[in-house]
């Protein structure tokens, strides 16, 4: 059930966009101030869409609502700033990332479980899906995407990385990567066509998965750039823009992985990034 008690507005700081076609991003924060935040394609803050909603995992619901998974909770957030709760995690669970599948269903990666949860659109149904690791004491980095037929590809780190294939219906399967080996189970973004980026923190890197299982190195950061806990792409560009928690900042790598740069350094507004996602301006 969708909870009222947390409703909230946030005025945005300025029109958006700037101008006409111009895309954006929207970052999540760890923090409570400036908890979520939309950002030029330039680096510059355009306003803040919402505070208190801190999390890690960042998506959009069919309706264009932004839906956050912040650990003991799943939440809503409307385009205008109106914060609900749309369901509360058990005892004992970390809800770190979300997806809403083909069926209007938000799946959700716990860390604390090592679980995937299925959570309907009006929270009144939540139902723990599959186990993708054995029971661990180990509360490891976990993400989660759709793959190209519906199924949830998780990728996560329990005595090193694992990538697995669960169906909506509860089957869980071991996906072999072969090639470069990945230190930390990373975030991941869908590239089309069955391939995938994936940034890991520990290795400073982001990573290409090919349909196939293959993995290359993609783009390489500065040993100093770490903690890489999100990635969106910019579809007008192909450049990838990543978040950097502690470094509290965005990077822009080029559509070839070739060029790495700062785009945006800025506690105010930056305050210990987890994940972002890019509008189009259209």
């Amino acid at each position: 059930m969708i909870r009222s008690d947390r409703i909230c507005c946030v005025l945005l700081l300025t029109a958006w966009p700037a101008t006409a076609g111009a895309g954006s991003f929207v970052v999540l924060n760890r923090s409570a101030n400036n908890s979520l935040v939309r950002v030029s394609s330039d680096g510059h803050l355009i306003g803040t869409l919402a505070v208190k909603v801190g999390g890690y995992g960042l998506t959009k619901d069919s309706a264009g609502n932004y839906i956050i998974a912040a650990v003991s909770s799943l939440l809503r957030v409307t385009p205008s700033g109106g914060v609900s709760t749309i369901a509360t995690a058990p005892r004992g669970s970390q809800w770190m990332r979300v997806v809403q599948d083909h069926e209007g269903v938000f799946v959700v990666a716990d860390n604390q479980r090592h679980a995937v949860w299925r959570i309907s659109a009006d929270g009144q149904s939540v139902a723990k899906l599959a186990n993708y690791s054995e029971a661990s004491p180990i509360m490891e980095d976990v993400s989660i995407v759709l793959d190209e037929s519906g199924n949830y590809l998780v990728i996560e780190e329990i005595h090193g990385t694992h990538l697995w294939r669960v169906t909506p219906a509860g089957q869980v399967t071991p996906v072999p990567l072969r090639g470069v080996n990945i230190a930390t189970g990373g975030v991941m973004i869908d590239e089309g066509d069955g391939n995938y980026l994936i940034g890991s923190y520990r290795d400073h890197a982001v990573f290409r998965l090919s349909k196939a299982g293959d993995v290359t190195r993609f783009a390489e950061l500065e040993l100093n750039k770490t903690s890489l806990t999100g990635m969106a792409r910019n579809l007008e560009t192909g450049e990838i823009v990543a978040t950097l928690n502690f470094a509290q900042s965005l990077m822009r790598i080029s559509a070839d992985g070739r060029t790495v740069s700062r785009l945006a350094k800025e506690p105010s507004y930056l305050s210990y990034p987890t994940a972002i996602l890019y509008e189009s301006g259209e």
